[in-house]
This record gives structure tokens, C-alpha cells and sequence, in this order.
């Protein structure tokens, strides 16, 4: 019972980074780019761009979310260590590291279209490392997901 609890908590967590993600998506991104082109005309221009670009960045992270909902509805049925455990991790990781070089070379495309400052850039550069370091942690628990799926798989053959 303690791994079906263990699940729904961690499918609870899914389901409110979802929400949040979707109200970001969905809500402050257009807003907070509305206020930023009526307080600032010059970069009004940029306002399709950068939301467009931005929204792009979301459909990596819904498609991990469902690759985790998946782990987790495994964990919860007691299967933690398998194939499709560390298959889900190592699809997690690649779109991880997909979103990440998504999110910098449109970074520097805005940049070079004049719509981007090199002040943003920079600070976007957290973000990358940000990324990178989940792609990194992702790929390390399919390794070790992997490892111990075989391990059990050479136990339960020892009598």
C-alpha cells in the first residue's frame, strides 16, 4: 500500500505542475506580454514572436508530464524497476535536452532579429543550465532504472 500512496502523491504533483504550467501558458505569459508592449511601443513588434516562441516551449514539458504520469502509475503498481520505467526516464531526459536547445537557439534567433536584448540572453542562460540539469538527472535515473531492472531480472532467476 505504501507504493500505491507514494504514487498518488506523485501524481498529484503532475497533475498541480500541469495547472500551473497551463495558467502560465495560458495566462501571465500573454498578459505580462500585453503590459510589456503598451509600456514599451518599441518592442511591440515582438510581441507574436516571443509569445509564439515561448508557447513552443511548453509542448516538451506537457509531453514529459505524461511520460512521468506513466513512471508513476508503475510505481504505484509495484513496478518500479522496469523496462518501460527507464524507456519513460531516458524520453524525459531527450526532451529535456530537446526543450533546452529549443529554448537557447531561439534565444539567439530573437537576438539576431532585433528583438531580443543580450541582457535577457544572459539571464536565460539559468534557464539552460536549468535544463540541462534535468535532461542530466533524468538520463541518470534511466541508467540506474535500467541497471536495477536487470538486477531483478537476474535475482528472480537465481533459486
Amino acid at each position: 500500500m505504501q507504493q500505491k500512496k507514494l504514487a498518488n502523491y506523485l501524481k498529484l504533483i503532475v497533475i498541480g505542475v500541469g495547472i500551473c504550467a497551463l495558467l502560465v501558458y495560458a495566462l501571465v505569459l500573454p498578459v505580462w506580454g500585453r503590459g510589456i508592449a503598451q509600456r514599451n511601443p518599441e518592442f511591440a513588434h515582438a510581441f507574436w514572436p516571443w509569445l509564439i516562441f515561448l508557447c513552443g516551449t511548453g509542448i516538451p514539458i506537457f509531453w514529459a508530464l505524461c511520460y512521468a504520469w506513466g513512471v508513476f502509475d508503475r510505481i504505484g503498481k509495484d513496478e518500479s524497476f522496469c523496462h518501460a520505467n527507464a524507456d519513460a526516464l531516458s524520453k524525459i531526459a531527450k526532451l529535456a535536452l530537446a526543450d533546452t536547445i529549443y529554448f537557447f537557439l531561439g534565444q539567439i534567433v530573437l537576438l539576431l532579429m532585433n528583438m531580443n536584448h543580450p541582457g535577457i540572453l544572459l539571464l536565460c542562460l539559468v534557464l539552460v543550465f536549468a535544463g540541462l540539469a534535468v535532461a542530466a538527472v533524468a538520463n541518470a535515473l534511466s541508467g540506474l532504472t535500467r541497471r536495477a531492472t536487470i538486477l531483478r531480472e537476474e535475482n528472480e532467476l537465481t533459486i
